[in-house]
């Protein structure tokens, strides 16, 4: 059930790892259950009530509707949890409970576990195995995800050359499509902390050229990526995908446990392309909504601003240049005094105020 397969995918590495009493085979008889149409979907699913942590042989029997055998198919196994692919094992903190006894910390099964206490071998193996799904699933979609990225790149980088060739037309001294936003120590009393705390979704980082608006371009920040390094300007090793090492095994202290073998080590063979297309639903998060942010030119106080919506009155920017810029482009002079929305305490509303701390720079090798 569930979309298992029997017969197609082999013992699991993970499986009948932890000692078991071994009992004489039982004869005891799951069923008959019986499944009649019409089948709404291509997979049918026949639900066998059965004793827990226990493996089972089934037959099934296809009957005519005038109840004639038309075919039969035996040794069909119900398999231990490691080897069922589509399991998804519940928490550990559902499962096990620690209490003190004498000083010293002992695990046990908890009382309201969905898991019986005679299958926690069962389920500590299926756990292993459903940490080696997951490693399997994310390499193979990362992968994926390596090979899109690598092609938006190249046509990011062929897009970008001719931005930048529209750029030098216009006559910016920084005709880099990439400008970058950040904000950097300084000697100077800034406003970083109140910036930061104020912009804790998302300000700083890379900016890309839009197109133009009031006889200057605007810029919006990179939310989706674009500005990562493309394999039009990549070096060989910095295309070369960096994987981070998986951490097995001590937390004591001891010597480091970092390795560079896969997470199915222990499988022994190697992992099936074929778990990618497994339910891994255990809990959903929800995603924060992400805020755009554009650089713009306001040509009624001649400055640069900064807002959630290109073409905002200075009233409803949260960082601008200096009032009466003379550049063409945002990044065209580092001598350019840029300056953020601060509460002022005598008024109660907004005031700019000067940080030197707050820099725009050309960024075409970002």
């Amino acid at each position: 059930q569930g979309g298992y397969n029997p017969g197609i995918w082999g013992r699991s590495g993970f499986a009948k790892q932890y000692v078991r009493l071994i009992k004489s085979p039982n004869s005891a008889i799951a069923g008959p259950v019986k499944k009649a149409p019409p089948f709404l979907t291509e997979e049918v699913e026949i639900v066998v009530p059965v004793e827990p942590c226990k493996e089972y042989e089934f037959e099934m029997t296809i009957l005519s509707p005038q109840n004639s055998k038309l075919g039969r198919i035996s040794g069909i196994q119900l398999p231990v949890l490691a080897d069922i692919p589509d399991y998804v094992p519940p928490p550990f903190t559902s499962v096990l409970q620690i209490s003190l006894k004498g000083g010293k910390a002992q695990l046990e099964v908890a009382r309201s576990s969905p898991i019986p206490a005679a299958c926690l071998p069962e389920y500590m193996e299926a756990m292993d195995a459903f940490a080696n799904r997951l490693e399997v699933v994310a390499n193979i979609h990362d992968s994926k995800t390596h090979t899109k990225k690598s092609h938006q790149d190249d046509i990011q980088d062929r897009v970008e050359l001719t931005q930048a060739e529209t750029l030098t037309k216009h006559g910016c001294k920084c005709s880099s499509p990439r400008l970058e936003l950040r904000h950097e120590n300084s000697e100077y009393i800034t406003t970083y902390e109140s910036v930061k705390a104020k912009h804790n979704d998302g300000v700083f980082g890379v900016y890309l050229y839009e197109g133009m608006r009031e006889g200057r371009p605007y810029y919006k920040l990179d939310l989706e990526q674009k500005s990562m390094p493309g394999t039009m300007t990549r070096t060989p090793l910095e295309s070369k995908r960096r994987k981070r090492s998986p951490r097995i095994g001590r937390v004591d202290g001891g010597a480091s446990s970092t390795t560079q073998r896969p997470w199915n080590y222990g499988s022994g063979r190697a992992p099936s392309t074929g778990w990618t297309n497994i339910p891994i639903q255990r809990s959903s998060t929800k995603t924060a909504t992400v805020i755009p942010r554009y650089l713009y030119w306001e040509p009624k106080a001649k400055q640069w601003l900064i807002s959630p919506q290109v073409g905002a009155t200075v009233s409803g920017a949260e960082f601008g240049s200096a009032p009466g810029s003379k550049t063409l482009c945002p990044a065209d002079s580092m001598d350019e005094v840029w300056q953020s929305k601060v509460p002022s305490l005598r008024s109660g509303s907004d005031r700019w105020k000067p940080d030197p701390a707050i820099k725009v720079e050309c960024s075409p090798d970002f």
